[in-house]
């Protein structure tokens, strides 16, 4: 993350929140995590940089991490999408971030 987002990003609270939210979503064990890993299993992941990107894309959808390190703007973590909730896997639609 600090690479691709900066260190100013990566040193944040939040990013931290984002990691610890990451990991915990990773150990759920109900039906709905049991098929992500599954699709997961299916895309060819087997390397460092595949597992790299799946982490910097759930960072981008989850924040507006692209905008706070091209602009400036103020970091936002919304949590990572919960199919409970919402289907849509990118929240800042539904927040119109």
């Amino acid at each position: 993350l600090q690479r691709v987002f900066g260190p100013e990003i990566a040193a944040l609270q939040a990013t931290a929140e984002f990691i610890d939210d990451y990991l915990a979503d990773l150990s759920l064990p109900n039906k709905v995590k049991l098929c992500l890993v599954r699709m997961k299993d299916w895309l060819p992941l087997s390397d460092d940089s595949a597992a790299e990107e799946r982490i910097v894309n759930a960072f981008a959808r989850s924040s507006n991490a692209v905008r706070a390190a091209e602009i400036g703007e103020a970091f936002v973590y919304l949590g990572l999408n919960d199919p409970y909730e919402s289907p849509c896997i990118n929240p800042m639609t539904s927040h119109w971030l």
